[in-house]
């Protein structure tokens, strides 16, 4: 079979062949699966700052923008841009994070089956994101993602301290969320012998206790609603890695783990969000959400009043009006005038 694209129409494809009858869905879940094999990388760090990226790459030069909305609407994640917008699903955020060499990317390659590359130093520098399909489990309780936390070593060195106490500062800056960081932290410590797990569990959990005891606006209560687990992961030439410890976060994710997000288009705005970081805006992530939204309805406010449409421009396919959070269509239903009459006066 040969399947040939051009770089103009194949995003639109993968729109399009989502929406086909069922003789066509696997398909498209083959494409999905084929545009989702490689990561992005959607932001980088410069002069301790965070740098919002285009489609993987600097923004260009020539792309200017005042705020943090201009900025968001400059985003694009490449192929993801047309995978999110067109899925229908919902979705588990898995988020690792870590010191150079701690592990992250080999953790994230076994337990979802991406391809971020692990030889050598400084391989995932920045933020990349990979998108897995996969069953939806049976999760219960409050909207949840899961922020895993790689550590090489056994103790809370300074370099932790550090990233915990910038948390505690990143708490005053982000302002409370229904959504965001509402997700279990997940300390995952690699190399460990399981004669050590006892005192090191202890060691972690009483540094912890020291934190939440210090003040209720604490990082672990705010950010992660108090729920930490530590896991002590076996090395990675023994069995007992991919056995035990890989399987036992396996089971975390599919049984503790609960989707926030009802659909791609949805996580997609908020993911572009990340603008606001990048811009250094602190207002609240609702009042933004409010804008996006208001945004996308001037750019679209024509097409809305003439056919009760949104389209960004005449190449774009037509979609109905919906409730943003919820995709829910919006019934437009036919307006009766009867005898009403009104004098319209040029102003």
């Amino acid at each position: 079979m040969k399947i040939e694209f051009q770089a103009d129409n194949a995003e639109n494809y993968l729109i399009s062949v989502a929406a086909e009858e069922e003789t066509h869905v696997k398909m498209g879940m083959w494409v999905r699966k084929l545009v989702c094999l490689v990561p992005i990388q959607i932001a980088c760090a410069e002069n301790n700052a965070m740098v919002a990226l285009k489609d993987g790459l600097q923004i260009p030069h020539y792309i200017s923008y005042v705020d943090s909305i201009s900025l968001a609407n400059s985003i694009r994640f490449g192929f993801y841009d047309a995978v999110l917008s067109s899925w229908k699903g919902k979705i588990k955020v898995i988020s690792s994070m870590g010191k150079q060499s701690s592990g992250k990317s080999y953790l994230l390659n076994h337990l979802s089956g991406s391809l971020l590359d692990v030889a050598g130093g400084r391989c995932t520098d920045g933020v990349w994101m990979k998108i897995t399909t996969g069953e939806d489990g049976d999760g219960q309780g409050d909207n949840s993602n899961l922020t895993i936390f790689n550590k090489k070593d056994f103790h809370l060195d300074k370099d932790t301290e550090s990233a915990f106490s910038r948390f505690q500062s990143g708490i005053n800056l982000l302002k409370q969320d229904k959504k965001l960081f509402k997700s279990l932290f997940y300390i995952a410590i690699k190399d460990v012998d399981t004669s050590d797990v006892g005192d090191l569990q202890q060691e972690f959990l009483e540094k912890i206790s020291q934190i939440c005891s210090k003040s209720q606006d604490n990082f672990i209560l705010k950010m992660y609603d108090g729920r930490v687990e530590i896991a002590a992961m076996a090395p990675y030439n023994r069995s007992e890695y991919y056995k035990e410890s890989l399987r036992e976060l396996t089971e975390t994710v599919e049984d503790k783990i609960y989707s926030c997000y009802d659909d791609g288009s949805t996580f997609l705005r908020d993911l572009k969000l990340i603008a606001q970081t990048a811009a250094k805006d602190w207002t609240s992530i609702d009042s933004k959400r409010v804008a996006v939204i208001v945004d996308i309805l001037r750019r679209n406010l024509m097409s809305g009043v003439h056919t009760g449409c949104l389209s960004a421009n005449a190449n774009e396919e037509l979609q109905v009006f919906v409730i943003f959070d919820t995709q829910e269509e919006i019934p437009d239903s036919p307006i009766v005038v009867g005898d009403l009459s009104c004098d319209i006066k040029d102003s």
